[in-house]
């Protein structure tokens, strides 16, 4: 039911499912007759967002988690139509969707005019929440969570390190060391590489390659410092520019979404317009998360992660870490509401068209 067939301007492949409605039923007919299925209290979609419709039961409600775009995987003709189912099972109270990031809670208002609630990551599962305890060789290592295309970020900002050392601290030299975050030789292979060897790192730079990453919570989770772009100055740089999955045109023969002139200014679809960029990145996580450390330029980088003192990066890791106690509770209550809204009785006759 998914095709690749088609690929963008860069080659890349695009993944879609021209017959979305047609794979619904199929996905029902195979899940017919399985008693897990049949026997759950009730559905958890999350990516793509389609999937939800595709788990529409009247006697069953819907949790939905979402962190990415809303019509990932639709061919545009079907949009419209998407759009009104999903404001259909919104409107069920005993259902619950939600964004793990403001940023994309925003643009999908904008797609579909549906207002969403965001709760992001509690990275429990790492098993490593609050581990940052940097110890031996790793503690001058600063972590790279990002491979970029065509650009040895390790190896030129060690190469940076170097000549600081030389010519501008050479009294001081802290040997800092960039690493991969895929580094083999350092965190091991796959089946090695773990959080807690992550979070025996001094620090973590990220440089963002998508509006959100999980990983940027996962880390976050773990007390470990981070520096990020500065918001206003540098982050929209990273996303000014056209990228599959990300700068998409609003289907203006949608009905439901959003055509306020107020939306103008905070969907930027023309990379001349830096203002409309900024706005746009000062909703994503790498702005909006507390106690992150940020730069304007390779220099700042350097010079902040040299004059930071080891009591000084503990300070930080832990307030990130009495922020991320403070959000567990937050979601763990959220989410105890939305369960206990799941479990509620099932409305009479509601349909996948939200007619009643």
């Amino acid at each position: 039911h998914i095709s690749d067939s088609r690929t963008d301007q860069w080659g890349l492949k695009l993944h879609e499912i021209p017959a979305p409605w047609q794979m619904r039923e199929d996905m029902l007919a195979a899940f017919a007759g399985d008693r897990a299925f049949e026997e759950a209290d009730l559905y958890f979609c999350s990516e793509p967002v389609l999937f939800c419709a595709f788990l529409n039961n009247p006697s069953k409600a819907t949790l939905g988690y979402f962190g990415v775009f809303v019509q990932g995987y639709l061919v545009p003709g079907d949009v419209p139509a998407f759009h009104r189912v999903l404001r259909s099972l919104v409107e069920v109270p005993r259902n619950t969707f939600v964004f793990s990031s403001a940023q994309l809670a925003q643009e999908t208002n904008w797609y579909t005019g549906i207002r969403f609630g965001v709760v992001t990551p509690t990275s429990l599962y790492t098993q490593s929440v609050g581990a940052w305890a940097p110890q031996g060789a790793s503690a001058r290592r600063i972590l790279l969570p990002n491979r970029w295309a065509g650009f040895s970020a390790d190896r030129v900002l060690n190469d940076f390190v170097d000549r600081w050392e030389i010519f501008v601290q050479p009294q001081q030299p802290r040997a800092l060391d960039f690493v991969l975050f895929s580094d083999s030789a350092v965190f091991g292979g796959s089946g090695e590489r773990s959080f807690e060897k992550y979070a025996a790192c001094l620090a973590a730079v990220f440089l963002p390659k998508t509006p959100g990453q999980l990983l940027f919570w996962d880390l976050y989770a773990i007390g470990l410092p981070m520096y990020v772009p500065d918001p206003h100055a540098l982050l929209p740089l990273y996303f000014a520019k056209h990228e599959p999955g990300w700068v998409t045109n609003k289907w203006q023969t949608d009905p439901l979404g959003a055509q306020g002139p107020d939306f103008a200014t905070h969907q930027p679809y023309e990379l001349q317009r830096w203002d409309a960029w900024r706005a746009k990145a000062l909703l994503m996580d790498y702005a909006t998360a507390p106690h992150l450390q940020t730069f304007r330029n390779v220099a700042d980088l350097l010079r902040q992660l040299h004059a930071t003192t080891l009591p000084e990066f503990r300070a930080i890791s832990r307030a990130m870490q009495r922020s991320h106690r403070r959000h567990i509770e937050v979601a763990s209550s959220f989410w105890r509401q939305a369960l206990v809204n799941a479990l509620m009785p099932a409305a009479d006759g509601f349909t996948l068209g939200g007619e009643k």
